[in-house]
């Protein structure tokens, strides 16, 4: 899940560092609560995102171009293209996106950032020029590009928590991803629920990605009160990890962490400190979809292990998710979602109902003046940005859940409020800037 992730990781540090007063300015800011984006009109949208098969709906007579860049030879890249057409098929087959009273047919065009930053600019450019769209969900590259779109006045929602797209000068630009706070709920949910966790032992990468996640979980020691008693660090290509398990074992933390790796390293890397008779709290602080967990390992071998995770992985989901996961699995059979995507479309998809309008200003101050949403991720709020001089609400937290996994089965054991994420973002915060 980590592609090149560094640029994300690397702004993770870079936001948490930046003190109390960014996060502390999160909890005010007013927030306007926009209508449910699983389907059309909320109130009329059939709950399976299909058309109503007594009455059909009018056909839209207008349409909004949303353009995708992302490395679609990447899940996640592909995630993201596959989730604007499924949530884009699932609003036009109930009638259109309901904007200012109008229906709207959602056409979305990928172009393939070929996962470097002069690909995703000439993708940016061909989407402007060519195919004339109104909105783009960008890549991690997005600063590279933000200019062209500011001058073409093209709103962007990116998956990149990188500063630099959130400085005051950029009129439409917004982040959508949940990276700036899911590292952070995980510790702070964990610190409150299972304070007998007082030590931990990690296993990172010996990689940049590595070394910043380590930093950020030393932090979080720091501002929940647990202590990090060691970090190992594994040869990013490694395979075997019976060192680093065996290291665990003889250490005896309270709890184990693995992250940083991606799915394949961290579970394997979890899977080997559970073989060798470790017997304190598995923890993972990054939300692994439990399909892709299974991909590597079978769920007995991380029995007991706490997890973060996505609402789509309750039982029952929360209406939005599950709009959204059964017209995916119904399109996708075989391959379960990637759904960080899904986020920054369902930004894009409150902020038009909240502007009421597809004009690029309308939409930049809806969105710029505080709304909350929900996303197949969980419930998410626009947050300002004072620490960058950016009093609009250019950021998001989306409020994750932890799950557990136990007997074989894996459970959600906590779905996380917008109002808690913001309390354990604001303790860390506060506890950075000493």
């Amino acid at each position: 899940m980590h592609r090149h992730h560094l640029a994300a990781c690397v702004a993770v540090l870079i936001i948490f560092v930046l003190g109390a007063a960014a996060l502390s300015g999160c909890g005010g800011t007013t927030t306007t609560t926009a209508p449910a984006v699983g389907g059309a009109d909320t109130t009329t949208a059939p709950a399976t995102g299909g058309a109503d098969t007594t009455t059909a709906p009018a056909a839209p007579t207008k349409s909004v171009k949303v353009g995708v860049v992302a490395w679609l030879g990447w899940p996640i890249g592909l995630g993201t293209q596959r989730s604007a057409e499924v949530m884009a098929d699932t609003v036009n087959q109930a009638g259109g996106l309901d904007i200012g009273g109008e229906k709207y047919t959602v056409e979305v065009i990928a172009a393939d950032d070929q996962n470097n930053a002069e690909g995703s600019r000439s993708a940016v450019e061909k989407l402007l020029s060519q195919d004339k769209v109104q909105y783009i969900i960008g890549d991690e590259f997005s600063g590279g590009w933000l200019q062209l779109t500011e001058e073409a006045k093209v709103p962007v929602v990116s998956v990149n928590p990188a500063p630099t797209i959130m400085d005051p000068k950029y009129k439409y630009s917004f982040q959508g991803s949940p990276f700036s706070s899911q590292f952070v709920e995980f510790y702070g949910w964990m610190a409150e629920n299972r304070p007998e966790v007082k030590t931990v032992v990690c296993a990172f990468p010996d990689n940049q990605i590595g070394h910043i996640e380590a930093d950020i979980t030393d932090q979080a020691g720091k501002a929940f009160g647990f202590t990090v008693s060691e970090k190992l660090f594994y040869p990013p290509d490694a395979t075997d990890f019976v060192a680093q398990a065996e290291k665990v074992k003889s250490a005896n933390p309270d709890g184990f962490i693995a992250m940083g790796g991606g799915p394949a390293s961290d579970l394997l890397v979890m899977k080997a400190v559970i073989q060798s008779g470790y017997k304190g709290a598995l923890l993972q602080a990054a939300p692994v979809p439990n399909w892709a967990t299974k991909a590597f390992i079978s769920f007995d071998d991380v029995e007991g292990m706490i997890s973060s995770a996505y609402a789509l992985e309750a039982d029952p989901m929360p209406a939005v998710a599950q709009v959204y996961w059964d017209a995916y699995m119904a399109k996708f059979p075989d391959d379960p979602p990637e759904p960080l995507g899904s986020n920054m479309v369902s930004i894009l998809f409150a902020g038009l109902q909240k502007a009421g309008s597809v004009d690029p200003d309308a939409f930049a101050a809806a969105v710029g003046s505080g709304m909350t949403y929900e996303s197949p991720l969980g419930p998410g709020q626009m947050i300002a940005r004072p620490d960058l001089n950016n009093e609009r609400t250019v950021d998001t937290v989306v409020a994750l859940s932890i799950k557990q996994y136990a007997g074989g089965k894996v459970s959600v054991i906590h779905a996380m409020t917008v109002e808690e994420a913001l309390g354990y973002m604001g303790t860390f915060a506060a506890a950075s800037a000493q």
